[in-house]
């Protein structure tokens, strides 16, 4: 995570690209590490479960993020954020992403948890599960 100035062109490029692989999303504040994990977990078992009904896959973690439940709220929440997040349990991949985007990454380390942002994510998406 970073701040960065990034075209909407070059992010959306690359997170085409990368999909679910490593999530690219640009957002208004900084999240909880942690947060940033789940959005990318919640995102891939929504979509092996069928849930994601978004063209571009990547976009469901804005969903997530931004706790959204219409892709045109979530942009316009994230518009005009300068924090790059980039997450992916690959960490080949997760540098090139930030690479591409002219960014680079230091040494991963143990992040600590907000558990109180992480309840209200799950909580968030409990509700998107039950209706």
């Amino acid at each position: 995570m970073c701040e960065a100035n990034v075209s909407d062109e070059a992010l959306e490029e690359v997170s085409s690209r990368h999909g679910l692989e490593a999530l690219v999303l640009r957002l208004r504040g900084r999240p909880d590490p942690c947060e940033a994990a789940l959005y990318l977990l919640y995102s891939r078992e929504d979509e092996v479960q069928g849930m994601v009904r978004l063209r571009k896959r990547h976009l469901q973690a804005l969903l997530y993020a931004t706790r959204s439940r219409q892709l045109s709220e979530a942009l316009s929440a994230t518009r005009g954020g300068r924090v790059i997040v980039i997450a992916s349990d690959d960490e080949g991949r997760l540098r090139e992403a930030a690479g591409e985007l002219g960014l680079s990454v230091g040494s991963p380390s143990e992040a600590a948890c907000d558990v109180e942002r992480l309840q209200g994510l799950a909580s968030f998406r409990l509700q998107l599960l039950v209706g």
